[in-house]
């Protein structure tokens, strides 16, 4: 594979992925153009210029989504969460690896939600997929797709949530 993916500013592969039998890469490019996603069918190796194509619009149509940070399955989908300083982190779903929905908001509701602290704070437990944010204004949160359960912080008796499109917040 070329240099950055043959990609101008294309500085860094943030994050790797296997989803029904392709690999995907999500990177960092800066500059005006986005973060993006490429793929390669793992029967092709992987291992040529040629097996890998874009699958994602640079940021998904926002430059301000820099990289893809990380790239997660849960319940048949692949989930790519986004790096974004200025109106916060977004979270993207497919289930086929090509189209893509909106499933994530806006830092959920907190521009100052960045992003997740690279793959380590995306995880699939108890079959529900657990988000962290980076935050560094107000505290890190911790978000859960869907249905959920009460999370309680230690020294208050009940949740502190907040709703925003499928995910459910929690600020511990």
């Amino acid at each position: 594979m070329a240099a950055g993916f043959g990609v101008t500013n294309c500085n860094r592969v943030t994050t790797l992925a296997e989803f029904s039998g392709s690999l995907y890469a999500g990177l960092g490019v800066t500059g005006s153009a986005g973060g993006q996603i490429w793929r390669c069918t793992l029967a092709s190796g992987c291992d040529a210029a040629s097996d890998w194509s874009q699958v994602t619009g640079n940021g998904f149509g926002n430059p301000q989504n820099t990289a893809f940070n990380s790239l997660r399955v849960n319940n048949n989908a692949l989930y790519a969460f986004t790096v974004n300083s200025t109106t916060g982190i977004e979270v993207w779903m497919s289930s086929d690896g090509t189209a893509w929905q909106q499933t994530g908001f806006a830092g959920f509701g907190d521009s100052d939600n960045m992003a997740g602290y690279w793959n380590n704070a995306d995880i699939v437990f108890n079959g529900h997929l657990f988000a962290g944010t980076e935050n560094w204004a107000n505290g890190g949160e911790i978000w859960r797709l869907k249905t959920y359960r009460s999370l309680h912080h230690p020294r208050q008796s009940q949740p502190v949530q907040r709703q925003q499109r499928g995910f459910h917040g929690y600020f511990l």
